[in-house]
């Protein structure tokens, strides 16, 4: 009866553990915007950066490294007076990820008020 139970725990767990690994193997979405700090400043226009969307497997190790270098990029290439922001947005589908990303890129598509530059992270 022992033996029983410890087999079936024992497939029990290995079952899940399976489980939890494809979880963390499952595809992330993200793209990456940079705008002016203070937007208020209308002196000129403000200039846009963002990314295409980009996919990501290994979520963990992924992230912290794509962000980092969309931090650097972003503020190496700044061209607005008050400095600029860094926006990683990530989300957990490409149509989550899309539904955003045009939603982005319409908020800018005044080219009276904005310059728009598209960056490869």
């Amino acid at each position: 009866m022992k033996e029983i139970l410890f087999c079936t725990l024992f497939s029990f767990l290995s079952a899940n553990s399976g489980t939890a690994q494809k979880t963390d193997q499952k595809k992330k979405y993200f793209f990456c915007d940079s705008r002016a700090w203070n937007s208020k400043d209308f002196s000129k226009k403000q200039v846009i950066q963002y990314t295409e969307i980009n996919e990501v497997i290994d979520i963990k190790d992924s992230t912290g490294k794509y962000s980092k270098a969309w931090f650097e990029l972003a503020h190496k290439q700044c061209e607005n007076a008050s400095g600029c922001t860094a926006d990683f947005n990530f989300y957990p589908t490409y149509a989550d990820a899309k539904v955003e990303y045009d939603k982005t890129l319409r908020s800018y598509s005044d080219t009276s008020r904005y310059i728009v530059k598209r960056r490869k992270l």
